[in-house]
């Protein structure tokens, strides 16, 4: 999971890049075997520095898949009794010269049943909640005057081409007139490609300085990605 620490106009805190938090490791997934079949389909499944292009530079490298962990918001879901290696965890990517972070993890599920029950998890109120509430933790550990709201649960082509759920989130800021948006969101959009579940996390801090193309090249880049994976998944 991508944790994102923005800067709110007007405060004092530094900016800081979306981490992926460290999880105790699974007990009751890790051993569980997995096939071929199923290990091909995770390797292919998330973004990589070929498909995203040079305009990006790894923030964080891909790695092994960890356990949940108590208290995440998949605990006890489908994809917490998937074996790990089940599960890819992507490298996380920076956008050049700005505060933008892409980043991906896919589960690979038995079947398309189990990975459509992932989605609708996903895509359920309290899910979107339970994220709202971790991001807004994330938040206030570097600034309590930090909360995060809910800004929107649908955009452009949601419920087309796999493109499956979609929550985004305002990170808000209280200077001392009461909550206004800062200048972070954090995305997080759920695609299906049969029984692979990819989630992809974009998170921005805006800044002065960027580009005023920035937000469509972005678009581009992301899209032609995900067209990569789509092909290397088909």
């Amino acid at each position: 999971m991508l944790l994102a620490v923005i800067v709110a106009t007007g405060c004092s805190s530094q900016t800081a890049p979306p981490q992926q938090p460290p999880e105790p490791a699974s007990t009751t997934t890790a051993t569980q075997p997995v096939d071929a079949a199923t290990t091909e389909l995770a390797d292919k499944a998330t973004i990589t520095q070929a498909d995203i292009g040079d305009r990006w530079t790894v923030h964080t490298e891909a790695k092994a898949a960890e356990g949940f962990g108590d208290g995440s918001c998949a605990e006890g879901t489908v994809a917490d009794a998937l074996p790990l290696d089940a599960r890819r965890t992507g490298a996380v990517f920076q956008a050049e010269n700005a505060t933008w972070y892409v980043g991906s993890n896919a589960a690979v599920f038995p079947d398309e049943a189990t990975a459509t029950e992932w989605v609708e998890t996903r895509k359920s109120a309290p899910y979107v909640e339970c994220l709202r509430a971790e991001f807004e933790q994330g938040q206030k550990e570097a600034d309590p005057r930090f909360t995060v709201a809910l800004a929107s649960t649908t955009t452009e082509g949601v419920g087309t081409q796999g493109f499956e759920a979609y929550a985004l989130y305002q990170v808000m800021a209280d200077v001392g007139s009461g909550p206004q948006n800062a200048n972070g969101t954090i995305a997080r959009h759920t695609y299906r490609v049969g029984r692979t579940v990819i989630s992809l996390a974009i998170d921005i801090a805006t800044n002065p300085n960027d580009p005023p193309d920035l937000q469509q090249v972005v678009s581009t880049d992301v899209h032609r990605a995900l067209s990569a994976v789509y092909a290397r998944l088909s």
